[in-house]
């Protein structure tokens, strides 16, 4: 469940990250389509690091989704990157891991067996 969850988070991160990317784009691009020159106070300020819990998160990723980082061709795109080893890693990590662990955790049902003498 926790790796399921470490695996769902970077995702989630990564399309955040991805999504602010993509409204810095569009916003560059529009300002140059108009003829607009931001001035230093309207540039919004340099990438800030990362917080404690996204290194945390992000290395644990790296972890978890690093031996499935081979399934994704070289020239694959940043989505494609992203999603094909979190769904190769949730596949395994998440359901295999549980499915084994439901099988060796589950009592063994024993057969009943009467004791009457007919």
């Amino acid at each position: 469940m926790a790796c399921s969850t470490l695996v769902l988070l970077g995702v989630l991160l990564f399309a955040l990250d991805t999504m602010h990317g993509v409204t810095d784009d569009t916003r560059a691009r529009m300002d140059d389509a108009v003829g607009y020159a931001p001035t230093a106070a309207t540039t919004p300020a340099a990438e800030e690091p990362p917080n404690r819990f996204e290194r945390i998160v992000t290395d644990a990723n790296e972890i978890l989704r690093g031996p499935f980082q081979g399934a994704v061709p070289e020239g694959a795109d940043a989505w494609t990157r992203e999603l094909v080893p979190a769904f190769l890693a949730l596949l395994v990590w998440g359901v295999g891991l549980s499915a084994i662990a439901n099988a060796v955790s589950r009592p063994r049902r024993q057969r009943y067996v009467s004791t009457r003498v007919p």
